[in-house]
């Protein structure tokens, strides 16, 4: 049982561009990973299946078997799936890592999207590595919170649905959040209640969605930060996971290295393929009113639009097609109409872009354009 489920964790680590790291033989035996002082025993694979929540098993309280996950054949192209199982555990869980000098902890976190497949049984999700965690200095123990992962950890695994914690040499635990897994499979767990997103706000609709549908999320676990300026780079994240991250054979445009934006590496690869980007990208760079339209606009093919007349958007501008388009499909319009004003230069927040992004996404939710 245990060797099949090193097989399939075997597959998943080259799927993903993991380190695989080197089993011995005579495998040491692994240290505990416990949540809330309760010890998690090993991943059970097994081929019975049920819909989360419906059984759960006779194992340590708290175990589901969440169906099958599909992993990529290097050798083959081809996916395979298996089943898994996993440990719901509370929002506020501490994981805690028991290490011994011998011994070494990793974190990989995934995202799962309901996928259909004619040759598995049951619910099927495609499983995509974001990102782990490796502990620099070890000691006898370590611990991990969902509200670190959402918020100085996020730089290292910016998104998951499902946390797989390795310890000692080849030891595996699959846990998920009961957030998690409630918008997994289809749960009516609201959006996170930001505490600085005011219901009333023009922004807090478009916050939820964003949110809902996995495009960005909070600044931290209770805090969205509305007006705090976006950048080049999280503009080109949102619109790549708004596109469902469609894969990409081109190649990094920049250098990333060090610049804390390794989580969009795919974003700025897909960007550089539809020409959105090139080698002069600035990471570091402020997203300005021009530049957002820009994006929006390259991101849906660059559709003709009538021109609209700004007396601050030069009819000869980079960016002046994608303002016309905007402006005519109540993405957004004029910050100052009576005086024909866009003010192109003017640097946006996340609460503007994320309105920018659900009104071009969402027919419903765009501006009343005048004909």
């Amino acid at each position: 049982m245990k060797k099949r489920f090193l097989a399939i964790t075997l597959a998943l680590a080259l799927c993903m561009g993991l380190a695989i790291p080197a089993f011995a033989a005579d495998e040491p035996e692994a240290k505990p990973v416990t949540v809330d002082g309760i010890t998690l025993s090993d991943v059970v694979i097994t081929d019975k299946y049920e819909t989360f929540p419906a059984e759960t098993f006779d194992f340590p309280e708290g175990f589901y078997n969440m169906g099958m996950i599909g992993f990529l054949r290097e050798e083959t192209e081809e996916y395979g799936y298996e089943t898994f199982g996993t440990y719901i555990v509370p929002d506020d869980a501490v994981i805690t890592f028991d290490l011994t000098k011998d011994s070494d902890a990793v974190v990989n976190g995934y995202t799962l999207k309901e996928t259909e497949d004619s040759s598995a049984s049951g619910n099927c999700y495609d499983a995509a590595y974001t990102g782990g965690i490796l502990p620099e200095n070890p000691e006898e123990s370590i611990t991990l919170t969902k509200s670190q992962l959402d918020g100085e950890l996020q730089e290292f695994i910016p998104e998951y649905d499902l946390l797989v914690c390795r310890v000692g040499e080849g030891d595996w635990v699959f846990v998920m959040f009961e957030s998690k897994a409630a918008a997994l499979v289809g749960g009516d767990d609201p959006a996170p209640a930001f505490t600085d997103v005011d219901e009333d706000a023009y922004y807090a609709a478009p916050v939820a969605w964003a949110v809902e549908n996995k495009v960005t999320n909070g600044a931290t676990e209770t805090t969205f930060e509305p007006e705090t300026t976006c950048t080049q780079v999280q503009i080109l994240t949102f619109l790549y996971r708004a596109a469902d991250e469609p894969e990409t054979e081109a190649e990094l445009p920049v250098d990333i290295e060090g610049k804390n934006v390794d989580y969009a590496k795919g974003a700025l690869c897909w960007a550089a393929e539809k020409g959105m980007i090139d080698e002069t990208f600035d990471v570091a760079a402020d997203c300005t009113r021009a530049d957002a339209v820009s994006f929006i606009w390259q991101a849906f093919d660059k559709p003709e639009a009538d021109k609209s007349e700004f007396k601050d958007v030069d009819a000869e501008a980079a960016y002046a097609a994608a303002v016309d388009w905007a402006v005519a499909n109540g993405i957004t319009n004029g910050t100052d109409m009576e005086a024909g004003e866009f003010s192109p230069d003017v640097i946006c927040t996340r609460g503007q872009i994320v309105t920018f992004l659900h009104r071009a996404y969402v027919e419903e939710a765009r501006l009343t354009v005048e004909k």
